[in-house]
């Protein structure tokens, strides 16, 4: 429960299969243990589980469906250039000379 509950609190989505993809016949043991976690995916997704193995651990599908209109992705930000041209012009910009060794160490010493 812990685990589903930071993944609904950091917007996560877990995509698992709805059947078994781990038997245990000797207890009479079904369970899942597989799944996908998903951020900022905004496409829709499912997951299969194919019983076509001879192992206690089945193999499934996760298909992702990208053939749609996707949503918006929250907290997706752009630059806005012209805006970082006009502060970098602003900004009193030191051009120093770095020709050697001891011009390059003068710079860091002076940077840090």
């Amino acid at each position: 429960m812990q685990l589903n509950k930071f993944f609904n609190e950091n917007n996560h989505r877990i995509i698992a299969p709805t059947s078994a993809t781990r038997i245990d016949s000797r207890y009479n043991a079904h369970n899942i243990i597989d799944f996908a976690k998903f951020k900022n995916i905004p496409f829709p997704a499912t997951a299969a589980v194919f019983h076509e193995l001879s192992s206690n651990h089945l193999p499934y599908l996760l298909d992702i469906n990208l053939n749609i209109n996707p949503q918006t992705i929250p907290n997706l930000f752009f630059t806005n250039w012209d805006n970082y041209n006009f502060n970098l012009q602003q900004t009193n910009l030191k051009l120093i000379n770095i020709n050697n060794e001891e011009d390059a160490d003068t710079a860091i010493e002076n940077f840090t």
